[in-house]
């Protein structure tokens, strides 16, 4: 996997906290009956789950422990759980705010 030349893998930063907040989102539309069930599954662990990238995400974090980069492994595993979590729940935010206005 290429990364820019920071070393660190933006890509796949950058598409976890997408789908993060997109799934967020979808949850939030569902909880408010906007958004089907069905529809919720299949945009949800259909089309999200194939647009994220969690697997690569600790794939890059085994390749930088292997290059003896702990702190920056360390930083991409608990930093992609985190700010996705976050994300996921300013999505959840998002789609009930939208789907109540």
């Amino acid at each position: 996997m290429r990364h820019a030349r920071s070393g660190y893998p933006w890509g796949t930063f950058v598409i976890n906290c997408t789908g993060s907040l997109l799934l967020g989102f979808l949850t939030g539309l569902a909880d408010a009956v906007t958004l089907g069930s069905d529809w919720l599954f299949i945009l949800g662990s259909g089309v999200m789950g194939g647009y994220t990238t969690f697997s690569t995400a600790m794939v890059d974090t085994v390749h930088m422990l292997q290059k003896r980069t702990y702190t920056r492994a360390l930083v991409n595993a608990i930093g992609m759980i985190v700010v996705t979590v976050a994300l996921a729940l300013l999505g959840l935010q998002l789609g009930r705010a939208f789907s109540s206005a």
